[in-house]
């Protein structure tokens, strides 16, 4: 069957494939349309990684983690998170470096225990650092070298406290992979989380005032996917070639 317009495409899915069923939610007093079968939060995408095991997932240069590796790995940096770092759910946790492999870990392992992620422009300057810091109230950064020189001017004053990924860690801050070598297992966290809870933070391009930040839930950002996973369905159902979710770069 083929479809002339994607408003057809999208109401039959919704109303023939179980996946994309929809429902109605109250979130915070005001009623949505959404995915009924949704996955509630982003932890449950690592138990996904066991269905595809020793397959590559994260390609960075001569580097390759396995969909298990990359499990383990995520499971390991969230024990740590809550037992040498105290993260708990509804905490916030910034994030500033290049585009490493353990970026990806942490966004998994922050949200995975509750925590909410704040990503911070690896671009800005020290000023405008301080107020992603001051304004979303994250006091536990993760960064590489050249990021934490830009935060060293004022890390201190705010009490934050850094984990240094890749590079060499300065003083007064931790290396990841000493972090890492005291989680106390990978096993996967036991924490509840609420699907409408606070996932991450996006920064704004502050191009009329300072940056703004933008919050992502948990069920935002699952349905996001699920958005993205319908739209290459409607292509098929109207025969044309899915418009894959491209980067700013258009990569």
């Amino acid at each position: 069957m083929t479809f002339t317009t994607a408003a057809e495409a999208v109401e039959h899915i919704c109303s023939t494939e179980p996946i994309y069923a929809l429902d109605t939610a109250s979130i915070r007093g005001i009623e949505y349309k959404v995915f009924k079968n949704v996955p509630p939060h982003m932890g449950e995408f690592l138990a996904v990684c066991e269905q595809h095991g020793d397959l590559d997932f994260v390609v960075y240069q001569d580097e390759r983690l396995t969909f298990r590796q990359f499990r383990e790995k995520a499971n390991q940096l969230a024990q740590a998170l809550m037992h040498e770092c105290g993260v708990r759910p509804g905490d916030k946790v910034a994030v500033s470096m290049r585009n490493y492999p353990e970026y990806l870990l942490l966004i998994m392992a922050i949200t995975s225990i509750g925590g909410v992620i704040v990503f911070l422009n690896s671009w800005w300057t020290s000023d405008e650092m301080e107020y992603g810091f001051t304004d979303s109230g994250a006091r536990l950064a993760f960064l590489d070298g050249p990021r934490a020189k830009v935060v060293a001017p004022f890390a201190a004053r705010l009490g934050i406290r850094q984990i240094i990924v890749r590079d060499s860690a300065l003083q007064g801050t931790m290396a990841f992979d000493d972090l890492m070598a005291k989680a106390p297992s990978n096993d996967v966290p036991d924490v509840d989380i609420d699907t409408d809870a606070d996932m991450a933070v996006m920064y704004t391009s502050g191009s009329t005032g300072h940056p703004k930040g933008v919050v992502l839930t948990h069920r935002s950002a699952m349905s996001a996917v699920y958005s993205w996973r319908m739209t290459a369905r409607v292509g098929e159902l109207m025969g044309t070639a899915p418009e894959l979710p491209l980067d700013a770069n258009g990569e």
